[in-house]
């Protein structure tokens, strides 16, 4: 799995610099590659959901996602990118458009009761998914935000999503790293701590995990590559925090493929699995940076 990893990671870093740093086409690249993770983010929940006896419909339900991470990251980018009359009054039709959508969608479950013959397979399908899309869908919705303003403010939207995700994988591969070590180089091996969900999960690699989040938000703020311009302060405890809420996704990850009875959520990744096992770690961690952020700007005013 470690050869595998050493491959996958060095490539999904310089597409995630790509994203970052190639003007203009970083954005767009962000909006496919966001667009196509969403899709196959679905499917891979939906099917795990199929597998606890919870029927669904899993490609309407991924492209509904998929399509609804479109929308809004081209909206926020529409938003952010014009400060005119006519993109501001396209930006209001559009949400006006797709909030009419939205509520429409209830509506048209209801209708094709009139026509569907399988009228039980219809109301156990239909809750699921689209439970599951708003579920993903508020769950990774301040991902796009994050990345939102890089649209208009080049070097603030690098910081922010630079910040989030440099921070965020840190606690990842920090912890995979002193946990690998730990298990080796301890007599006995590491301490674990919740086997029942995740039996790799070590103290070592928890704490181990959080100090490279800590030393990378550290870094980061020595270059003048973060987000937040309260100080060495603010910095480690945003270390800490995103560091806690990446174990934290991790784990929620865990729980959910352990009562689905399954080790990866899919094997598109050689040796990190599914879509959604990479991007476990901001289940928690984009709510958290928002938090930051305002509490940030609250403190410098």
């Amino acid at each position: 799995m470690f050869k595998y990893r050493a491959i996958s990671f060095p490539l999904l870093l310089a597409f995630f610099a790509a994203m970052i740093f190639w003007q203009p086409w970083g954005r767009y690249l962000f909006l496919a590659a966001g667009t196509g993770a969403l899709f196959l983010l679905g499917l891979e929940f939906f099917a795990m959901l199929e597998s606890l006896h919870l029927p669904s419909y899993r490609k309407t339900g991924a492209f509904l996602l998929a399509a609804g991470f479109f929308v809004v990251n081209t909206m926020n980018g529409m938003l952010f990118a014009s400060g005119g009359h006519v993109w501001n009054s396209i930006r209001i039709a559009a949400a006006s458009w797709g909030a009419l959508l939205l509520l429409l969608v209830p509506f048209i479950g209801w209708f094709l009761l009139l026509f569907v013959k399988d009228k039980q397979s219809l109301l156990k399908k239909l809750p699921v998914t689209l439970g599951g899309v708003i579920l993903l869908f508020i769950t990774f919705l301040p991902l796009v935000t994050t990345f939102g303003t890089f649209w208009r403010y080049a070097y603030i939207g690098n910081g922010n999503f630079l910040f989030l995700v440099l921070v965020t994988k840190s606690m990842d591969t920090g912890g995979y790293i002193f946990g690998l070590l730990s298990n080796k180089i301890l007599p006995g091996g590491n301490h674990k701590i919740v086997p029942s969900i995740s039996p790799k999960k070590s103290w070592e690699g928890f704490f181990g995990g959080i100090a490279f989040s800590v030393g990378v938000a550290l870094l980061l703020w020595k270059f003048n590559l973060q987000p937040f311009t309260m100080g060495i302060w603010m910095t480690v405890i945003s270390g800490v925090v995103l560091a806690l809420g990446s174990f934290a996704g991790d784990l929620t990850e865990s729980a959910l493929k352990r009562a689905a009875g399954i080790k990866d959520s899919a094997n598109i990744i050689p040796g990190m699995g599914g879509v959604f096992d990479v991007l476990d770690s901001f289940i928690y961690n984009g709510m958290l940076f928002s938090v930051l952020w305002f509490v940030s700007k609250m403190n410098m005013q």
